[in-house]
């Protein structure tokens, strides 16, 4: 599978971007939790502030990604939001997979018809998301992995959290 990982653009009001150089260390231990047969991209979008539209277009038309996985704090929820809007323009069948504090804090905010989001990591997300690969290459069945919600045709399924 070819995976893409999105931190959000947004840095904190009290942090200037300029002092926002260091790997987004969330998303670099996902894609180093992973089997080594996917294809995994890391897109630090805060040193993209300026150019956010297109360097999402471009890495979407580029690495054709089967799942794009955000890494969401609340601050940041409208930017993920207009982001996954622009990403199920590009590619609408997409898995779509949101993480971080907010989804965590707040997934029902996520499960509405209208976000766009598939599936919500909530916890600490490093195995969860290696399992939900696993099991979308294998059967897209999401029914055991803990610490996921998933969207079916009858709405949101919370799995039991992950210890």
């Amino acid at each position: 599978m070819n995976v893409l990982l999105l931190s959000m653009p947004d840095s904190f009001e009290h942090t200037p971007a300029l002092t926002m150089r260091m790997p987004n260390g969330a998303l670099a231990s996902l894609a180093g939790n992973v089997d080594p047969h996917h294809r995994v991209a890391v897109a630090d979008l805060v040193l993209r502030q300026d150019s956010v539209r297109e360097t999402v277009t471009r890495l979407v038309a580029d690495l054709t990604p089967d799942v794009i996985g955000l890494s969401v704090m609340t601050f940041q929820r409208h930017t993920a939001i207009k982001l996954i809007g622009l990403i199920r323009q590009l590619r609408p069948d997409v898995t779509i997979v949101v993480g971080g504090y907010d989804p965590s804090l707040a997934p029902e905010v996520w499960e509405t018809a209208g976000s766009g989001v598939d599936v919500i990591v909530t916890g600490e997300g490093d195995i969860t998301f290696r399992e939900l690969l696993r099991a979308l290459e294998r059967d897209g069945d999401l029914q055991g992995v803990a610490g996921l919600a998933y969207r079916t045709p009858a709405g949101f399924v919370r799995n039991p959290p992950r210890e």
